[in-house]
């Protein structure tokens, strides 16, 4: 009788103790699916940004060719914790963010963090100013509470960046301003029990989830709006700035005919006395002069200088788009 019991008790035995493992087996995975489908330790910037209305509605009255031309380079990164992430995703966020308000027109292929838009061949399409930075911090900590079978973990991520908006030819950094956000997540985790005869209660595994790239994306996606609304408030200042340097992109050819070398030298004295000129190229050969002034000004600027301080050298005989023809006398 004995024998009889104990080969009784061994069968459910074992039969309880393979679905102990079914269950603990189905939980873990189902716990790893989710993990799997929902999140992972380490974050990637891989979502679009979604902007606020009341932020589109500050730039609805810029008419197009008054924006400014940006282009967002790849930001470099000074933290540990980034080394699997994907960082160049970071600055294609901010790029979309900024094409979403239509503020500043947005130029494509961004390479590297002194991306001048060499790689672009019209001089009209390059961009007047570079946005890029350093990503400073990238880490996260977590708070846990359990109350009965329920675990419930707080993430709180923390992303630090510093954005920087440059002149494209001359590097000069224009404005520099450091963001700091925290972004947050929770997840709960249930125990999971089963009633075992002659075993009593047995924990078979937990579910659970992992959100912390979930939190990583709250600050992300804060920071990349705050830059937005910074880089749309001191558009006036930015534009200030440009005046007077290469990056306002203005450029004017000049042909000169009839010319000799010493009157060439003599425009080209005077040229570089009118507003925003910074840079004056020219070429001489058979009577004929070039010259390729790069200025914030407006041609009509450099055509009232030419009149004014060389009207007993030279008569102007053409103005078209970024073009003036000039005849010495």
């Amino acid at each position: 009788m004995s024998s009889i019991s104990n080969t009784f008790f061994s069968k459910y035995a074992v039969r309880w103790m393979c679905m102990i493992l079914l269950l603990s087996t189905n939980v873990v995975l189902n716990a790893q699916k989710n993990s799997k489908n929902n999140s992972k330790n380490t974050p990637s910037f891989d979502k679009a940004v979604l902007v606020p209305e009341e932020i589109k509605r500050k730039c609805a009255d810029i008419p197009f060719e008054n924006r400014i031309k940006v282009r967002v380079a790849k930001f470099s990164r000074s933290t540990s914790g980034t080394e699997g992430v994907d960082i160049n995703n970071f600055s294609t966020m901010l790029s979309n963010a900024l094409f979403e308000v239509d503020c500043y027109r947005v130029m494509a292929m961004q390479k590297d963090t002194t991306d001048s838009g060499s790689d672009i061949e019209t001089e009209t399409e390059k961009p007047q100013i570079v946005a890029t930075g350093e990503i400073t911090e990238y880490s996260h900590t977590t708070n846990t509470t359990t109350a009965l079978a329920t675990k419930k973990t707080k993430y709180i991520a923390k992303l630090g960046f510093v954005l920087q908006i440059k002149n494209p030819v001359t590097q000069e950094i224009l404005f520099s301003k450091s963001f700091n956000k925290e972004g947050l997540a929770e997840s709960n985790s249930v125990s999971v029990n089963v009633r075992v005869p002659g075993f009593g209660n047995q924990n078979v595994g937990s579910t659970s989830e992992q959100p912390v790239q979930s939190a990583y994306f709250d600050a992300i996606e804060k920071g990349i709006l705050d830059a937005v609304t910074y880089l749309i408030d001191n558009q006036a200042k930015i534009k200030e700035l440009l005046k007077g340097t290469a990056g306002s992109n203005n450029k004017t050819s000049i042909l000169v005919s009839n010319a000799t070398y010493p009157k060439l030298l003599e425009i080209e004295q005077a040229i570089k006395t009118a507003p925003g000129v910074q840079k004056v190229d020219k070429t001489f050969a058979s009577g004929i002069g070039k010259m390729t002034i790069i200025h914030a000004g407006s041609m009509d600027e450099l055509v009232n200088v030419i009149v004014t301080k060389l009207g007993t050298v030279v008569d102007v005989t053409g103005m078209e788009e970024s073009k003036i023809t000039l005849q010495v006398k």
